[in-house]
């Protein structure tokens, strides 16, 4: 019995360490942005920013609203509840405020379409961050 507890244990810490690893804004390298306030980040993860500091006009990219990336990012880094970020993003969109946005499948995809489109800002995992970092570059939220 004693010799599964050091490989459960250590499989704990792992999935512990990979749940918390978090998640990064990430952007277009053409974008010349590297820091965001929190409320800067939720204005412009909730659809209602269009323009960087430069004029450029702002894309989101968003993973499904059911994915746990998806929570996570919202939870840790705009620190709201996801539903309530849902509403505020429906609510932009039917008011006609909203910025454009691009819907993607996984954070591979999400990567690539922050590299690839202009202006672009999304949010991944520190770990995808990391495998591909010399693509993209990661904006820090200030409090």
């Amino acid at each position: 019995m004693r010799r599964y507890t050091l490989p459960i244990s250590l499989t704990l810490l792992i999935f512990c360490f990979t749940v918390t690893a978090g998640y990064d804004i990430i952007k277009n390298p053409f974008v010349a942005q590297y820091t965001m306030s929190r409320h800067n980040a939720l204005q412009v993860f909730t659809l209602n920013a269009k323009y960087w500091s430069t004029g450029e006009r702002i894309t989101v990219v968003l993973l499904p609203w059911s994915s746990f990336g998806h929570h996570e990012f919202v939870k840790t880094k705009l620190r709201i509840h996801p539903l309530e970020h849902r509403a505020r993003i429906e609510k932009a969109i039917n008011q006609g405020n909203a910025t454009r946005y691009v819907k993607v499948r996984s954070e591979a995809e999400m990567i690539e379409k922050v590299k690839l489109i202009q202006g672009a800002i999304g949010y991944s995992s520190a770990y995808a961050v990391m495998s591909d970092g010399d693509h993209i570059n990661i904006i820090e939220v200030t409090d």
